[in-house]
């Protein structure tokens, strides 16, 4: 059974739901997205100022350059 805090695979993410997914806060995800270099690379529609979203080869894409591997974990 899936954790309530859980978020199913899909093609876009909300806030909320990368920081699930990341296991940090929203605030923490606020702000990488505007830190200013190499931001998370949230859009949103013209116009709004809510609603960003990231598409998760983005994401991906952002977390290989933004992170490095434990030694010797595994």
């Amino acid at each position: 059974m899936a954790s309530s805090s859980s978020v199913p695979p899909k093609e876009y993410y909300s806030l909320a739901e990368t920081a699930r997914l990341l296991h940090v806060h929203v605030r923490r995800i606020r702000e990488l997205a505007t830190r200013r270099e190499d931001p998370l690379p949230f859009r949103r529609f013209p116009g709004q100022q809510r609603g960003a979203f990231i598409h998760r080869e983005d994401l991906r894409t952002w977390l290989e350059r933004n992170t490095e591997g434990i030694a010797g974990g595994r």
